[in-house]
């Protein structure tokens, strides 16, 4: 795994702190999907796309993914380098 995405995954797991205090991120799997656990709800996941977004500067295109493949830490991270170095 690159740095790029651990860095990218610490971001996803910061931002979902702000927005779930309830988040425990030392308990949850990067492989959980984020909404099916109710870790965070639709509004809030799209609050993480936007912060996501706007720190590192990409676009992640929804239309091109299978939402299990960008609704967990991991599959979020990966979606967001690949878009970034594209």
């Amino acid at each position: 795994m690159r740095t790029d995405e651990n860095r990218v995954k610490n971001k996803i797991k910061e931002i979902v702190v702000q927005l779930n205090p309830n988040f425990d991120v030392l308990s949850i799997d990067d492989e959980v999907y984020l909404l099916k656990s109710g870790i965070i709800d639709s509004f809030s996941f799209m609050d993480l796309v936007l912060e996501l977004e706007s720190i590192f500067g990409v676009e992640i295109d929804f239309t091109s993914s299978m939402p299990d493949e960008i609704t967990t830490i991991s599959g979020l991270a990966k979606r967001s380098v690949r878009t970034h170095q594209a």
